[in-house]
């Protein structure tokens, strides 16, 4: 078995970091009446996502850390511990949700992940996906100056050559990945964490229009996730 490269320590380091995330699930419960599914979720960490929907639904979570599935578990958060770059000890099309959330570019195989993902679900079964974007215009401009692909130093306690982030997307490389494994985008959420340089001195400015102009634009240099409710297909 692969071994995670992550902890559940820094679960909870980045716990703040991840409120938008939180927030969109909070709204898509509502918005798209996520309420009597069974939903599952790849790289469920210690269950906070999962702890959004599971008043209404039937909800188990796949976690490759040991100690973060069983401090899930301990909340009421029902986990699994599997590995993701394998095939998963569950029965095919039995889900109408799955969420894989900051998970694919932490795996040697994220398109096994995403193809377990489509036999899981039911027919039509949604998709909520999340992977960081290294290649923002900051990053972009940052890696000339020699910072390097992690120049965002999401893990600064790791060198480049043991970094957690092993795989990286482009808006065309994560679509190409999807319609690959059998997916179909419905929306795309990215603008929900724009990345626009300055955009504290713009906020204060007031031009939260034009942040969310270049964001929606070009997400590829001003979004920092690309973030997609998909469909099975």
């Amino acid at each position: 078995m692969t071994a995670v490269n992550y902890s559940f320590e820094r679960l909870t380091v980045d716990f703040g970091e991840r409120d938008h995330i939180r927030n969109t699930n909070a709204q898509l419960k509502k918005t798209q009446s996520i309420s009597g599914c069974r939903v599952l979720e790849l790289g469920s960490g210690a269950g906070a996502n999962l702890s959004i929907l599971q008043p209404e639904n039937e909800v188990l979570g796949v976690e490759g850390l040991a100690d973060a599935a069983a401090h899930a578990t301990s909340l009421g958060v029902n986990t699994l511990v599997a590995n993701l770059d394998n095939a998963l000890p569950l029965d095919s099309a039995q889900y109408d949700w799955v969420l894989c959330l900051d998970v694919l570019e932490h795996l040697m195989a994220p398109d096994t992940a995403l193809r377990e993902a489509h036999r899981l679900l039911k027919p039509g079964g949604k998709l909520l996906i999340n992977v960081p974007n290294h290649f923002t215009l900051t990053g972009r401009l940052r890696m000339l100056l020699g910072a390097g692909i992690h120049w965002n130093r999401f893990f600064p306690d790791s060198h480049d050559w043991n970094n957690p982030h092993i795989r990286f997307f482009t808006p065309g490389s994560i679509r190409e990945l999807l319609a690959s494994t059998g997916f179909r985008i419905i929306s795309d959420l990215s603008p929900i964490a724009p990345a626009v340089p300055m955009s504290h001195q713009m906020r204060q400015l007031h031009l939260h229009g034009l942040i969310n102009w270049l964001a929606k634009r070009n997400p590829g240099l001003f979004c920092g996730g690309f973030f997609l409710l998909t469909e099975r297909v």
